[in-house]
Formats: structure tokens, sequence, C-alpha cells
């Protein structure tokens, strides 16, 4: 509906701000994050990811005919599956050699020993500040990628109906 009213680009457009500002917001989250922080940033994030989605099929099945829009529309959720899975495994594959180096930076202080409780203590806490460095660089990072993004949605198209518009159009006529 959206892209029909203010086209495609600029709903994907709008979708990366919003999903950018999102993970920004995410990034700035503290060690114990409260319950409006989560809740604020999340919501715009998943809204500006729900902005993206639409246009970048609907641009496919609007490039094609009539009997290709489910080869298209089945093509642009293969590729997007795939990105997802390549980019949650090279985020993933980066937070676990960040989160391995934040943790090893850290020395045992002198007098602990292995396996006592202050140790467990002590590695717990190291623990939780590695992994909070690792989320909110993460978050971080793909912040910057939904704003890199932004260039080749420059590209998606203006003002074509999608099909189902029109095809609604002609059935309420």
């Amino acid at each position: 509906w959206l892209c029909s009213r203010i086209t495609c680009r600029l709903t994907a457009l709008l979708g990366l701000i919003f999903a950018a500002l999102g993970f920004w917001l995410m990034h700035l989250w503290p060690i114990e994050v409260n319950l409006s922080q989560l809740t604020t940033s999340t919501l715009i994030c998943g809204f500006g990811f729900g902005l993206v989605i639409a246009p970048i099929s609907t641009t496919a099945i609007n490039a094609v005919r009539n009997s290709q829009m489910g080869m298209a529309a089945s093509i642009v959720t293969v590729l997007r599956m795939t990105g997802m899975i390549l980019g949650l495994a090279a985020l993933t594959s980066w937070g676990l050699g960040r989160f391995y180096d934040v943790v090893h930076s850290f020395k045992t202080p002198a007098g602990m020993t292995p396996l006592s409780p202050a140790f467990a203590a002590y590695e717990a806490h190291i623990a939780t500040i590695a992994a909070h460095d690792v989320f909110t660089s993460i978050f971080l990072a793909t912040g910057v990628l939904c704003l890199v993004a932004l260039l080749p949605a420059c590209f998606l198209e203006g003002r074509k109906a999608s099909p189902y518009t029109m095809i609604r159009a002609h059935t309420e006529e």
C-alpha cells in the first residue's frame, strides 16, 4: 500500500533509516538495559525492516511479466534468506573473535586461585562485559550496513503501480 502511495524507493529508504536508527539505539544499550529502552529500539528497528521487505519484493515482481511473478517472488525470498544466513555467519564469526579478544585481554588478579568462587565470579563478570561489547558492536555494524544499503535502495523503481494495486483497481470499478 505504501509503495503505491510514495514509491518503493522512498518506502525502502525510510525503512533503512528507521532500521539504522533502531540499531543505533541498541548500540547504546547499557549492560542492564531497561524494558523501555529495549522496546523502543526493537520496535523502531522492526518497523524499519517491515518497510524494507515489501518494496524489494514489489520491485522484483513489477520488473517481470505476469507469468514470471511467482519465480521473481521466489528468487527474492531465496536471496533474502541467503543474505541473512551469510550476514549472520559473518557477524557471528566477527563477534566470536571479538569476544575472545576482549576476554583474553583481561588478566586474572594476583592471588586469585582458579576454580575458587571469586575466580568464577570474576570470569562471569568479564564474560558479561565482553558479551555486552560484542552485542553493541554488532548492533553498530548492522546499523552502518543499513546506511550503506541506502545506496542500492536508491535504484529501486519509482512510481510504477504494483500488479496487485492495478488488479484491485479494476475489480473495484
